[in-house]
């Protein structure tokens, strides 16, 4: 009952990891054919242009992409059936250490993995794709120039070895309070200004099947296909 997830999987197969990216490098070429097509450079500018002439059409100025998506016919007709759709994508690796293990993965399929995650970095932003790795440990997992391509770090509470590691410098050794509090750092790790530090909120485990419920409820009467 979570109808925006698309793939879900707990697994130490590297090989299942590497078909993951190999699927959205796929995808960065769909959406790099459309934009081609289109003769833009970015998915956001394509989306702009579609919601403009919706507006335009049925003299809504201030419409938004979801009132287009609940005229569902109108929708179907000159976004889907032009364009197929372009969500904007999240793709979360939580635990991601495991696939640079060499003690599940063989190097070869980790060297793929390094190389699929450079090349989709390099299109994604313009694509409407992100990514959020999430790991205990930095330790054996990516290499400095992998890294480099992910500008914004978070580190919860953790010695200063590994916040400096992620924020290059020692912040998130500082936070005293066991859980509720992070920082993050938009320069990947350059300059220290640009640590900043956040409350984390926090969903209690019984209220998670209820906040799912409402979302669906959500996704129903907003007509979300």
């Amino acid at each position: 009952r979570i109808p925006h997830l698309k793939i879900i999987s707990g697994t130490t197969d590297g090989e299942y990891a590497l078909s993951v990216f190999e699927f959205l490098m796929n995808e960065m070429s769909r959406r790099q054919r459309i934009l081609n097509k289109a003769g833009k450079m970015k998915i956001e500018e394509l989306r702009k242009d579609i919601l403009s002439n919706y507006n335009k059409e049925h003299n809504t100025p201030k419409g938004t992409w979801r009132d287009m998506r609940q005229n569902w016919d109108w929708y179907k007709k000159n976004v889907v059936d032009v364009y197929g759709e372009l969500p904007r994508l999240l793709i979360l690796f939580d635990e991601f250490q495991v696939m640079f293990n060499t003690e599940f993965v063989e190097q070869k399929v980790i060297d793929m993995i390094n190389g699929k995650i450079t090349a989709i970095t390099k299109l994604a932003r313009a694509m409407g794709c992100h990514f959020f790795f999430t790991s205990q440990s930095m330790k054996g997992t990516m290499s400095k120039d992998t890294m480099g391509n992910f500008s914004l770090r978070g580190a919860l509470r953790c010695d200063a070895d590994v916040s400096n590691e992620l924020l290059g410098n020692g912040a998130a050794g500082t936070i005293k309070q066991k859980f509720g509090f992070m920082y993050t750092n938009d320069s990947a790790g350059q300059n220290k200004d640009a640590n900043k530090l956040w409350r984390v909120p926090y969903l209690d485990e019984k209220d998670i099947a209820p906040y799912v419920d409402k979302l669906n409820d959500m996704h129903e009467s907003h007509n979300e296909q």
